[in-house]
């Protein structure tokens, strides 16, 4: 199983942004930590799309990085539900 989840964000409006990092947690709100960073993105984008394989609730926050490497403090943190399981089958089908 694989299913994508799509991050967007507004632009920050400061012109020294150099890029944007994203972090994720799956099952709680994540920090800004190494494990929990995934990716950074140039400053240039507003979207990330994350690849994922494990059902289970996915927590993203991001931060802007400037040109001389100060990190924001994480954003609103957002969460999607990944469920690949699909449901059992109906019972209980009569012809009459």
């Amino acid at each position: 199983m694989s299913t994508t989840n799509t991050l967007t964000w507004n632009k920050n409006p400061e012109p020294d942004v150099a890029k944007y990092n994203i972090y994720r947690q799956v099952g709680s709100p994540p920090t800004k930590t190494p494990s929990n960073l995934q990716a950074s993105v140039p400053a240039t984008l507003t979207t990330y799309v994350d690849t994922v394989t494990v059902d289970g609730t996915y927590f993203y926050g991001i931060t802007a990085v400037d040109t001389s490497n100060n990190e924001s403090p994480l954003s609103a943190v957002v969460n999607k539900m990944v469920d690949s399981i699909p449901p059992q089958a109906p019972v209980g089908l009569v012809v009459v």
